[in-house]
């Protein structure tokens, strides 16, 4: 089906089945449905269990939050095309899954290699 069309239904059923289980996940995982600090918390626990290093930093109003997380065990060994589409769906997972938290939260993500920093905030603002 080729690259784009493989990249729109990768990405449209990974952030669906995010938005579909982030409550179980949540549950397991024993983290909270609230805030820009609590889907922090649960991004940074869920990376964690996978075996990635994760740093995470939350704002003293808990309104923004930094979540790196480095080794990106889902692409370890992966290279070129397959790796690209395998992490950008694997990113729309996970926001998907903040996607269905209590509080609308927008997250931006970027790539520095083997690493990602996921930067979260209420919807429509950012840290200035």
């Amino acid at each position: 089906i080729g690259r784009d069309r493989t990249l729109e239904l990768g990405k449209r059923a990974a952030r669906l089945t995010g938005l579909q289980q982030y409550m179980h996940m949540a549950n397991a995982l024993g983290c909270e449905d609230g805030d820009v600090a609590d889907a922090a918390q649960f991004l940074a626990t869920a990376f964690e269990g996978m075996g990635d290093a994760v740093d995470c930093s939350i704002s003293a109003d808990r309104r923004f939050a930094t979540v790196e997380q480095q080794g990106l065990r889902i692409v370890r060994g992966k290279e070129g095309e397959d790796r690209d589409i395998i992490l950008s769906c694997w990113i729309e997972l996970w926001r998907g899954a903040v996607a269905s938290h209590s509080q609308f939260i927008d997250v931006n993500v970027e790539e520095h290699g083997d690493s990602l920093t996921w930067r979260l905030s209420p919807c429509g603002e950012s840290e200035d």
